[in-house]
């Protein structure tokens, strides 16, 4: 049986951010923070219809989700059902070479404009490993 484990970091509890967001979009915000289909970068494939299912938010779902976004807390491109949980990979207390080689690996993989905004916030925390990154 396999096991999936997302690491849940308890300085969310203390983001400004987060602390100001109604319940239901603190509710959203966890799951897209913590769902099978996150990634170390924050960048992926949400499937909407799938979230809007679990997190059971009916006509509150969209000013969640708008809420959510307009903190920046995270960004979305509905054409592609792509998402960038901003603050995902700050929040990983463990940068070690295994974490920062699997973001590379991501980021190598992301053909979204999300994953330059990535590069603009982050790009000094990938250290020795940055050369790796296609394009760089």
């Amino acid at each position: 049986m396999s096991i999936n484990y997302t690491p849940f970091y308890a300085k969310l509890w203390s983001d400004k951010k987060f602390k100001a967001l109604p319940l239901s979009s603190r509710f959203l915000f966890i799951y897209l923070f913590t769902n099978e289909a996150v990634s170390l970068c924050g960048i992926y494939e949400l499937d909407i219809e799938t979230c809007q299912m679990r997190v059971k938010l009916g006509d509150d779902f969209k000013d969640a989700m708008n809420r959510i976004i307009g903190s920046n807390m995270v960004k979305w491109d509905e054409s592609s059902d792509t998402i960038f949980v901003v603050n995902r990979f700050k929040h990983i207390p463990n940068k070690s070479p295994k974490v920062l080689k699997g973001v590379i690996n991501e980021l190598n993989l992301i053909r979204h404009s999300f994953k330059q905004e990535f590069l603009d916030l982050y790009k000094d925390d990938l250290g020795e490993y940055k050369p790796t990154l296609l394009g760089y």
